[in-house]
This record gives C-alpha cells, sequence and structure tokens, in this order.
C-alpha cells in the first residue's frame, strides 16, 4: 500500500461520520491538510505509522530473503578470494544459512550448511573451506544461496507519501491493512480512550495471531560477469 493510502484509511476510522472523501486527489492537491481537522491527525501519522512498524518486527522478527553469489574476484592478480562481499546485497543484516543448490562436478564437501564466519564491520562472509582453490579446479563456477536475516529498515525521515510504497520495506500487504488501527489507537487517545484502546489491542492480537509461515525473497546483487567464467 502506498503511504497515503495508509493515512487515508486512518482517517477514514477516525472520521466515520466525515463528508471528506479521503482521496488520491485531496492528498494530491493538499486540500487534506487545508482541513484543520485532518491535519492536526496527519501531521502525527509518520511517527504512529513508524511505531506500529517496530511492534510488527517487535512480534513478528525480521523477514527471511535469499541472494545469490559468487566469490570475490580480484582483477588486478586475476584470483578469487575465500570470502563474498555483502556490502551490495539490498537489506541485509547477517547470514544465517549458505547452500549450493547446484552439484557442481567432483564436489564432495558438501552443498548444504556451509562452514563460514561474518565479519560485520568489513561486510564479509569469509568461507573456513577452500573455496578459492576449488574455483580454479571446476569448469562451472559455484553460486552460492544466502540466506540471511533482512534489516529492520523504517519509513525514511523524509518520504513522499504518493509514491512511497510500504511493501519495499517487505511488511506483509495484510499487516499494511491494520497498520490504521494503531495509528487511530494513538491519534484519538485523548478523545476516545477505550475505542483507542481497542483498536490497538485489535492490531497486536492481529500481530501475534499472524501465521509463521516462512517468507523468502530474493535479494538483489550485483554478479560480476567473472562469475560466468569458464576455465
Amino acid at each position: 500500500m502506498k503511504l497515503w493510502q495508509i493515512k487515508a484509511e486512518s482517517l477514514r476510522l477516525m472520521f466515520a461520520d466525515s463528508d471528506v472523501e479521503f482521496s488520491e486527489t485531496e492528498f494530491t492537491d493538499g486540500s487534506i491538510y487545508a482541513n484543520p481537522n485532518t491535519r492536526e491527525k496527519l501531521v502525527l501519522m509518520n511517527s504512529s505509522i513508524r511505531r506500529a512498524i517496530d511492534l510488527y518486527y517487535q512480534y513478528c522478527g525480521a523477514l527471511l530473503k535469499t541472494a545469490f553469489s559468487g566469490l570475490d574476484y580480484n582483477e588486478e592478480t586475476e584470483e578469487y578470494a575465500n570470502e563474498i562481499s555483502t556490502s551490495e546485497i539490498v537489506s541485509f543484516d547477517f547470514p544465517t544459512r549458505i547452500d549450493i543448490p547446484t552439484n557442481a562436478e567432483n564436489y564432495i564437501l558438501g552443498s548444504f550448511n556451509i562452514p563460514f564466519e561474518y565479519n560485520p564491520i568489513d561486510k564479509k562472509i569469509v568461507f573456513q573451506d577452500d573455496f578459492a582453490t576449488y574455483y580454479e579446479s571446476v569448469i562451472d563456477v559455484l553460486v552460492f544461496k544466502i540466506y540471511y536475516k533482512a534489516t529492520k529498515d523504517n519509513l525514511p525521515l523524509v518520504v513522499d507519501e504518493l509514491t512511497y510504497d510500504l511493501s519495499t520495506l517487505y511488511i506483509p500487504e495484510e499487516v499494511q491493512r491494520t497498520i490504521p488501527l494503531f495509528v487511530k489507537s494513538e491519534l484519538s487517545e485523548e478523545d476516545e480512550a477505550n475505542i483507542a484502546q481497542s483498536a490497538k489491542n485489535d492490531f497486536i492480537r492481529f500481530l501475534i495471531n499472524m501465521p509463521r509461515k516462512s517468507t523468502i525473497v530474493r535479494g538483489k546483487v550485483r554478479h560480476s560477469s567473472v562469475f560466468n567464467k569458464r576455465n
């Protein structure tokens, strides 16, 4: 959902008897902000939505994603390093598991749960096994499948509500649709304390009862042409 849509739905919950449509046009032309009643709520919404997202991470944890990569390659020495840089993998927090999904010829080290160490400062996965030497002896360069926890990203400090989509944070659609409940609970607390508390309870109850399905999204990573090299 676009950010403006979440804000519009939040306003609909808070102004159920209003004749305002809370349409995209009203957000685009700024009329929704010209209304003193809705403006008062809108100026506080980004902070409230951020807190709702924090609660999602608190109850549901970070998303598990995957990326595919080969070993780092030094163009000057024309040698492979026994490591993989994670600096260009989108939303990378830390690796949880590494596999080689396809069997390479004469590969005897095993393809699943490969031993590794991670250096979070240099953002490097370092293998305990000597894959760099092995790279020089196989016909097809190995491709590693990296499972990793995504960073717990939140709304940027500066954000365009008309274009920004919460799906870029990998927040599930069903969670996005319930965020207005939490927004209402915070912004209506002074006027309707009981209703506000009920809305907050509904949001948290939804998070607690979310199915713990394994959601894997392929991460983006730059692939050097050398990874297609044939020896």
